[in-house]
């Protein structure tokens, strides 16, 4: 039973009813992507939010995710403030009723980029500030110089992964607008448009 989705994982989606208004279709969309977020360690309930304000290319009231997604005002709240902070939804406030809505980030690849920033890398190098507070504690202790060269290495170490994945998201950012355009491309020359050599 996965306590986030409140049903078996996999199983069938309830019947829908009057305050359930999800085609068949799009709970399989919201629960794949909240069971991909999920394993990325958030909770299933913040991708089956981003997704159906992604699918959806609407402005949503927490009231309409939460009588779409079948969850609590409490956790809409949550979970909407959640990704707010992580950048991968905004909030915006409707002129005409006053009331606050919710839109998708939808800039995909600069989405991940954040969130592994804030986590992974973030992760990283709070290993690395921790190796070195140990490693100074070490010193004044007295400790053997081997173990501390130890401590010393697996620092170092933080210290290059975290580098590594910065290179790698930067690079990946470059590579994705390269693809976007090439795309862009291909799709003006299917519609008949030609390429100023």
């Amino acid at each position: 039973m996965s306590p986030a989705l409140g049903r078996p994982w996999g199983s069938a989606a309830p019947t829908p009813t009057t305050s359930q208004l999800l085609a068949s279709w799009e709970v399989k969309v919201v629960d794949v992507v909240g069971g991909v977020i999920g394993f990325w360690g958030f909770k299933q309930n913040h991708g089956r939010i981003w997704a159906l304000l992604y699918l959806r290319n609407a402005a949503l009231s927490a009231a309409e995710l939460q009588r779409d997604l079948d969850l609590s005002k409490g956790a809409v709240s949550m979970l909407t403030r959640d990704l707010e902070n992580l950048g991968i939804v905004e909030r915006i406030i409707d002129p005409g009723s006053g009331t606050r809505r919710y839109v998708a980030n939808t800039e995909l690849t600069s989405m991940i980029s954040s969130m592994i920033q804030r986590r992974e890398a973030g992760v990283i190098r709070e290993a690395g500030s921790t190796l070195a507070e140990a490693e100074e504690e070490a010193r004044r202790s007295g400790a053997p110089s081997d173990v501390i060269d130890r401590i010393k290495r697996m620092r170092q170490l933080a210290d290059v992964m975290e580098q590594a994945l910065m290179v790698f998201l930067g690079t990946t950012h470059l590579d994705f607008r390269s693809f976007l355009e090439s795309i862009r491309l291909a799709m003006r020359l299917r519609r008949g448009g030609h390429r100023n050599e």
